[in-house]
C-alpha cells in the first residue's frame, strides 16, 4: 500500500475516533451506564455501523493510538494496514500497522495537545 492510501485510512479512521470521542464525553457528562454507541472506526468513508460497548471498553480501546473498534466484518482478510488484535462477537479491536499506524499516532498526538490541528 503507498503512502497516499495509508494516510487516507488513518485520516478516515482518526475522523470517527474524534466524533466517538465527543459521544464518550457526552456519555460521562450524563452519567450514562448502559452500552454507548460507537460508531464504527473502520476506514469505510460512508460507514454508519454503530458499535455498543461499555465506557470503560472504549477508553481501554482508546488507550492505544493505533487500536480502533471496527464493526464485526468490517476487515478484510487481505488488508495490509490492520489486523484484528481482539474479536468481541460483533465488533472488534483493530491495530493500525505500518504507515497508517505511524500516521494514526501522529494524529492522536496532534489531538490531544490543545492548540493543534490535526492535519
Amino acid at each position: 500500500m503507498g503512502d497516499a492510501e495509508a494516510a487516507r485510512v488513518a485520516h478516515n479512521d482518526a475522523a470517527f475516533r474524534e466524533a466517538n470521542e465527543q459521544v464518550r464525553t457526552t456519555a460521562l457528562a450524563v452519567g450514562f451506564t448502559a452500552d454507548v454507541p460507537f460508531l464504527c472506526e473502520c476506514p469505510t468513508e460512508t460507514c454508519t455501523t454503530i458499535v455498543r460497548l461499555p465506557l470503560s471498553e472504549y477508553a481501554r480501546i482508546r488507550s492505544n493510538p493505533r487500536h480502533f473498534v471496527h464493526a464485526q466484518g468490517h476487515v478484510q482478510p487481505d488488508e495490509e494496514h490492520s489486523r484484528v488484535i481482539e474479536d468481541h462477537g460483533a465488533w472488534v479491536i483493530v491495530e493500525k500497522v505500518g504507515r497508517a499506524g505511524e500516521i494514526a499516532e501522529a494524529l492522536d498526538a496532534q489531538t490531544s495537545q490543545p492548540g493543534l490541528d490535526a492535519a
